[in-house]
């Protein structure tokens, strides 16, 4: 009988250790959530209506076909760091879904499923990275994916920030501390060739 007891204990403090974990994972979400809209707000951008905003940008970008529509966006943030004059620059990613219209199926180049939204003030920074972006693309060719920039945006209106639309790849980073493998160098070299 102790036996039993203690093993129902055991059951109902995993189970309650489960429950709390979920709780406590559900309010994080939340809070990123949150932080996210309040990053949109604060970049001029409808946080009840983000998606419009983004389907205009891609859409003067070329991104979207005819028929074609942002039907979701959920963001989150992945960096926030103090910049030049005590000026937050965020980095928040975006996941998109999309609408396809009665035109017909969805397009041959689909649009971008994942972005990164990088906010922050305006000047050189972001100018500096919006051209090396299309410097790298120009320069790369077809010798290395280079993210795609869809929109740099300078400050306008309610607006006091500066914005850029970036595709977001997906990359392999090598150990900071041990260090790359032979085979990771070399293809970073490789990649870097075509820019020389």
């Amino acid at each position: 009988a102790e036996a039993d007891a203690a093993a129902h204990a055991e059951a109902a403090a995993a189970e309650a250790a489960e429950i709390a974990e979920a709780i406590a994972a559900e309010e994080a979400e939340a809070a990123e959530a949150e932080e996210a809209l309040l990053v949109l707000a604060e970049a001029g951008i409808n946080p009840d209506d983000p998606g419009s905003w983004l389907d205009e940008q891609l859409r003067a970008a070329g991104a979207l076909a005819p028929g074609t529509s942002v039907a979701g966006l959920w963001a989150r943030p992945l960096v926030t760091s103090l910049g030049e004059r005590g000026f937050n620059h965020h980095v928040l990613a975006l996941r998109v879904e999309y609408s396809h219209g009665r035109r017909g199926a969805a397009p041959l180049v689909p649009p971008p499923e994942e972005l990164v939204l990088k906010v922050g003030r305006p000047g050189a920074a972001l100018q500096r990275e919006r051209d090396f972006y299309q410097r790298a693309a120009a320069a790369a060719a077809s010798a290395v994916r280079v993210p795609r920039c869809y929109a740099s945006l300078a400050p306008t209106g309610r607006r006091t920030s500066g914005l850029l639309i970036l595709e977001a790849l997906r990359g392999e980073s090598a150990d900071a501390r041990a260090g790359c493998t032979p085979a990771q160098a070399r293809a970073a070299v490789l990649a870097l060739a075509c820019f020389h």
